[in-house]
């Protein structure tokens, strides 16, 4: 499964590595470079510099191929708003 998850914390790193080592295609979006950073360098995954709630971001993770979009940032309106 293509897979996007918006929010590089603890939360969205621990989903990005259980479904990465699932063999799923994932996707992390992150507006924070530093944290994205990290994310790049930890896991097996590809991970993306934006806001996640943000048309432009989201169609560059490749939104309309996703089976699946989880948003975990500390922001409830911009995981609703990611989500839409």
């Amino acid at each position: 499964m293509k897979i996007i998850i918006i929010g590089a914390g603890k939360v969205g790193c621990q989903i990005a590595k259980t479904l990465s080592s699932e063999n799923h295609d994932v996707t992390l979006i992150e507006k924070n470079d530093i944290i994205r950073q990290s994310a790049q360098n930890n896991l097996d995954v590809l991970t993306i510099l934006g806001n996640g709630a943000n048309v432009r971001t989201l169609e560059e993770a490749g939104i309309k191929q996703a089976d699946m979009v989880i948003a975990v940032t500390s922001s409830d309106e911009a995981n609703m708003i990611a989500c839409m």
